[in-house]
């Protein structure tokens, strides 16, 4: 499959941060791509560098084979953009709006934002600056999917809204998402609740690189919690268990989150004098926490075929 957006070896300093160490992301054509981290991780910047808003100190970024740093004004209509925080001039209206970005791009869709604008609550003859927050990130997104650009760039979408807002804008971006459009979406948010609804695959970003990637079914199916209760004898200092992602003890009772644990493995533990051993499932908010949490950051990607262990 052709890869719609990618990332190569991606540095970025800024004075003394490096927000961008070694970054590879490839997001095939036609998939809702989420990218995940904490506030810092590097989610931004990659989309900017994505954008040709920011200039990288090494590595490669196309959007649909090409730089946008220097691509033709065609080139760079193919993508939408979405920014953290965006602000729209407050004294224009939806209408102006609608007016103002057809110049941009040549698919401009203006029954298609109207027709948003109608779906989605978004008054089109008040100015920006007398909407509401959540009401105005609507729009902004409305204006984004309305130049039917084939990659569109979400950074944040529901930042800084009430649940309220915050769940309204993304009952309306599901139901976009699902109504047989095909464009390449890349969400970045640190928020797992928005992931969990629109992505078909994840990546988990910290310290600059790529430290998990996959397809959300495939996490869901092949990660899971595994809780052992030792005897009441010395527990060994290894862990039993292949693949953890993160393991902790306490007492007598390891609680693991396991990469990959098959019957046969499962079936030789709880054949084990004195063991006792529960499996059960785990939320994408788990993984994430295992990946991310206090002294769980890898030095490398882990694919979900490679062990890792880190244990607090």
């Amino acid at each position: 499959m052709v890869d719609a957006i990618e990332i190569t070896d991606m540095h970025r300093r800024f004075g003394r941060t490096e927000a961008l160490c070694g970054l590879n992301l490839h997001i095939p054509a036609g998939c809702v791509y989420g990218l995940m981290g904490r506030n810092g991780s590097g989610k931004s910047t990659a989309l900017r560098i994505l954008m040709g808003l920011v200039r990288p100190d090494r590595g490669r970024a196309l959007v649909l084979g090409h730089d946008l740093s220097n691509a033709t004004a065609g080139q760079r209509a193919q993508v939408s953009y979405v920014a953290q925080g965006q602000r729209l001039p407050g004294w224009m209206t939806a209408d102006q709006l609608d007016t103002y970005c057809a110049c941009f791009s040549a698919r401009w869709d203006q029954s298609y934002l109207r027709e948003l604008c109608r779906r989605w609550g978004i008054p089109r003859g008040l100015a920006v600056a007398t909407l509401s927050g959540g009401t105005q990130r609507k729009l902004a997104l409305a204006l984004g999917l309305a130049a039917r650009a084939q990659v569109l760039l979400l950074d944040e979408p529901a930042a800084g809204l009430d649940p309220v807002a915050r769940r309204e804008l993304l009952d309306a971006l599901v139901e976009v998402l699902s109504d047989g459009r095909s464009e390449t979406v890349l969400l970045c948010t640190h928020l797992v609740s928005d992931l969990e609804r629109l992505a078909e695959r994840v990546g988990v970003i910290d310290g600059g690189r790529l430290t998990l990637e996959g397809r959300l079914d495939d996490w869901q199916t092949r990660i899971s919690r595994v809780q052992i209760v030792y005897p009441d004898v010395a527990m060994p200092t290894t862990t039993l268990l292949p693949r953890v992602l993160r393991s902790q003890r306490e007492g007598l009772v390891q609680t693991a989150v396991v990469d990959g644990l098959d019957a046969t493995i499962l079936a030789a533990l709880r054949a084990q004098p004195g063991l006792r051993v529960v499996q059960s499932a785990v939320s994408l908010e788990d993984i994430v926490i295992a990946v991310l949490g206090p002294s769980a950051v890898p030095e490398a990607a882990i694919p979900l075929t490679t062990p890792a262990f880190v244990e607090t």
